[in-house]
């Protein structure tokens, strides 16, 4: 709680910091004995936020929702990625390219959004997701379409392309290249990539058929 103030008063948002004490276990209940904490019920508190949402500091539920945005995105990762750079390891230790999850073997693309392991020939989910994160994590915060391509073993940049614009990735100019980057702010467990509107329309269209 004391970060959290120091936090607030560094960027003058006269807020007050207070902790309360919850038990998740509703048939546990323990009295405090020390200290000016409330101690309550897990089902308490939605009650409990829906009084404490206005007070006299001029709280209300917009100025709050808008505190937490700015909080999350102010996070940063724990650790700075990419964690190559943090942990020294070479370009040319790690196999950068799609692998099975079953058994590493390297994968394929067999059609347009099939991918299947040359080694234990099972068919793989999410590959091009999976890929893209590890470069992102472990390699770079940058991705150009030409490394795209030969990320995948593809043909022809367009195929790279098809792949990004699946993605949520910001894309920025820089001379003449175009690069491709994956916001690390506010990231939460488990890490995935969003997918973009064309993708997500058409997964909202294949569950539906199903």
């Amino acid at each position: 709680m004391a970060d959290l103030r120091y936090w607030l008063s560094c960027r003058d948002i006269p807020y007050f910091v207070d902790g309360d004490v919850v038990m998740t276990a509703n048939s546990v209940i323990e009295k405090a004995t020390k200290g000016r904490s409330k101690v309550m019920r897990l089902r308490e508190i939605r009650r409990h936020l829906e009084e404490e949402r206005v007070g006299p500091v001029g709280r209300d539920e917009a100025d709050l929702d808008n505190l937490v945005q700015y909080i999350l995105d102010s996070q940063e990762p724990y650790f700075q990625f990419p964690l190559r750079e943090q942990f020294n390891i070479q370009e040319d230790e790690i196999y950068w390219g799609p692998i099975c999850d079953e058994c590493g073997g390297t994968v394929f693309k067999k059609t347009q959004r099939i991918w299947t392991c040359e080694s234990c020939k099972r068919q793989c989910e999410d590959v091009e997701a999976k890929t893209l994160l590890d470069w992102f994590l472990l390699r770079s915060r940058l991705i150009t379409s030409e490394e795209v391509r030969k990320l995948f073993r593809l043909l022809t940049r367009q195929a790279a392309g098809r792949i990004l614009r699946k993605f949520q990735l910001d894309r920025i100019m820089e001379a003449r290249t175009i690069y491709y980057s994956w916001n690390y702010k506010g990231l939460r467990l488990p890490l995935r990539l969003s997918p973009g509107q064309q993708e997500a329309d058409w997964n909202r269209e294949t569950a539906m058929l199903r």
